[in-house]
């Protein structure tokens, strides 16, 4: 009669031992999943930051800036494009803030979509702010807002041998010119977002 119930403990302990390993070997496959996508997004903050300019700390047109994304990668982004006449002098400088709607990979991946439609644009031709905005927002109603994604961007033109500046901003938070007396100016919106 009490031949069945003989093996029940040992049963027990057995079902306990398994249970516990198999949480053990779900957990470690989880850290190394985890680890895996943290290596990976280490690498693509890299390479996305490598699209970032250099900081320009000398010449007629000075400039300088710190990124810090709020997640490891995200969709805001700085393209410079200098102008140089034939001596090799810079004559302009061309600089393009943009911020891509939401935060990590996806933004990031639009970056650089957007990096490479900038390089094409200035490869073909000088371009004005404005005409950098109208592209831009040409190029998100076509390929991106049909996928919910937008940014806004401002385009700045600064010619260094005429001493002036052009600008649009497409839904941009503003910017402020410094003078050198002291005023300030604000550069507010003067377009909606891009798409």
């Amino acid at each position: 009669l009490l031949m069945p119930l003989a093996g029940g403990p040992g049963l027990f302990v057995c079902g306990l031992r398994h249970s516990r390993f198999r949480h053990r070997l779900a957990f470690s496959w989880l850290q190394d999943q985890y680890g895996q996508i943290k290596r990976e997004l280490e690498q693509a903050r890299a390479i996305h930051e490598l699209l970032f300019p250099r900081p320009q700390p000398q010449g007629p047109v000075c400039f300088q800036y710190h990124y810090e994304p709020m997640r490891q990668i995200g969709g805001d982004y700085l393209y410079v494009h200098r102008e140089i006449d034939p001596e090799g002098r810079d004559q302009a400088m061309n600089l393009i803030l943009i911020d891509v709607t939401g935060h990590g990979i996806l933004a990031a991946l639009t970056v650089n979509r957007i990096h490479g439609e900038l390089d094409r644009l200035f490869g073909e031709q000088s371009l004005t702010p404005g005409e950098v905005i109208f592209a831009l927002n040409h190029y998100f109603s076509i390929t991106l807002s049909k996928h919910g994604i937008y940014a806004t961007a401002m385009a700045v033109r600064i010619d260094s041998v005429q001493r002036r500046i052009q600008w649009a901003n497409a839904g941009h938070p503003p910017a402020f010119i410094v003078r050198e007396k002291g005023s300030v100016d604000m550069i507010e919106s003067n377009s909606v977002m891009l798409g």
